[in-house]
């Protein structure tokens, strides 16, 4: 199974704009090392043709919340589960039955830490947790600050919402294993930059605490 976590992944704007694509590769080419595409106005064809412009070889380090049986097409990391698809059991645990076996990571997001607390780690490989800052990509979204380090928890959580390097270096003592990163990204006018500046923060995440 492809379960290997980065300290940093990236989430697609979620709208398609011009030159994402190729800002995407070039990430890629500079270290990225999980996509999460997130477009949810997009059809299934419309995602069909987003993946066939991203080199083949790339493939596995992206992950898909929604289509998710592109990944019996596509050799694709995983698929992500959003709020609404975790809460209808019946449908999540429908797609369980189908993907369970297909040797993909599937994650989750929560925006409280007892929902996520006492969640069964044989379903998920890691979570999204937020927003712990205000929000980048969607102004008068605040933050909770939200400080896991003394809980235990089931798998990996990632911190999201407000990723800044100022703030990368406090997230590794409130307990996240990483960050996922939208609006610091596409926000900027060099996104490939800005995934570069995050990278550089990485090592927070393997110092002792």
């Amino acid at each position: 199974m492809k379960v290997y976590q980065p300290e940093l992944i990236v989430i697609t704007k979620p709208e398609n704009s011009t030159n994402e694509t190729y800002q995407i590769i070039e990430m890629f080419q500079k270290g990225l090392a999980v996509l999460h595409l997130r477009k949810p106005t997009l059809s299934e064809d419309e995602t069909i043709e987003f993946l066939n412009t991203i080199p083949e070889q790339y493939h596995e380090r992206i992950v898909i919340h929604q289509h998710y049986k592109c990944i019996n097409t596509y050799n694709l990391k995983g698929i992500h589960f959003p709020e609404a698809i975790r809460k209808d059991s019946s449908l999540m645990q429908g797609y369980l039955n189908y993907f369970g076996d297909k040797g993909i990571s599937i994650s989750t997001s929560f925006h409280s830490p007892e929902a996520l607390l006492g969640k069964q780690e044989a379903i998920f490989q890691y979570a999204f947790l937020g927003p712990v800052f205000n929000s980048i990509s969607k102004p008068g979204y605040n933050g909770k600050f939200f400080n896991i380090h003394k809980e235990l928890l089931p798998f990996p959580v990632y911190a999201i919402g407000g990723i800044t390097p100022e703030h990368i270096s406090k997230i590794p003592k409130m307990g996240f294993s990483g960050v996922a990163a939208l609006g610091y990204i596409w926000n900027n006018p060099n996104p490939v930059k800005a995934f570069e500046q995050l990278s550089n923060y990485k090592n927070y995440f393997s110092k002792p605490l």
